[in-house]
């Protein structure tokens, strides 16, 4: 259903020339263009494997609204679709996804825990662990400073790896062999000098204004949020029967 109603807005504001822009905020961090730029420059060779954390802990009172202990009101919607979208922008478009959840900690009808394998068209792998009852540094809010609601730590919450090189980020950091490429050998690190971007949201709405008097094009399409809808819908189906979904 939520798919078709997706179908329906992008249709309308096609049939319409409205513009359409989908929230996703972390387009507009420094950070993450930054990274695009370096794995579009082949900088780390052919991409093989990514790994992502979301692992925080959401305090009692939280679930004192009723939706969240719901369908639909855990992590797997709450936060894990921005990282979906986020991990489609830097790798590209999903072949099959597989996962599984689990509700073992706080026994609510809805996940609190949940493990996602994305199979890239381009032959990529990436794994998805996410969390909200692990007390733990590693969530991309905790470690992007996009928003002081959080406290931020110096960690980093994503892993890409390449054949040349690896990068992790938001404490962005490049890793490479200097000479052969092998384990036996000394593996290198520079810190990659891109101001941390404390201003996101503030760029999402001056964007967003842009948008709405026409001066610039969406960056984050309906065409881009139906693609995260569809992967989330494949992540709910393969969850419950365990088997390898296909993205179309």
């Amino acid at each position: 259903m939520i798919l078709n109603q997706q179908k329906k807005i992008i249709s309308s504001a096609n049939k319409n020339k409205t513009s359409l822009l989908i929230g996703y905020h972390r387009r507009h961090n420094s950070i993450v263009n930054k990274v695009k730029k370096i794995i579009e420059g082949k900088k780390l060779g052919k991409i093989v494997s990514a790994n992502i954390l979301c692992w925080l802990y959401k305090h009692k009172n939280y679930f004192n609204e009723k939706w969240r202990i719901s369908d639909g009101g855990g992590p797997l919607g709450i936060n894990l679709v921005h990282d979906i979208d986020m991990i489609c922008y830097l790798l590209g478009p999903v072949k099959y996804v597989q996962a599984f959840k689990s509700n073992s900690i706080r026994k609510y009808k809805v996940e609190d825990t949940a493990s996602v394998n994305l199979f890239f068209k381009s032959g990529a792998l990436c794994t998805l662990n996410i969390s909200d009852t692990i007390a733990s540094p590693w969530s991309y809010e905790l470690t992007a400073g996009e928003n002081p609601a959080y406290p931020i730590t110096d960690q980093s919450s994503y892993f890409i790896g390449g054949t040349k090189g690896s990068v992790q980020f938001p404490n962005l950091k490049y890793w490479y062999y200097q000479k052969e490429r092998s384990w036996w050998n000394r593996i290198h690190n520079n810190k990659i000098n891109v101001q941390k971007s404390n201003e996101t949201l503030i760029n999402q709405i001056d964007h967003f204004s842009k948008v709405v008097i026409k001066k610039e094009k969406p960056k984050v399409t309906g065409k881009d949020g139906l693609n995260s809808l569809i992967i989330f819908d494949a992540i709910n189906k393969s969850s419950k029967s365990g088997k390898k979904i296909k993205i179309n």
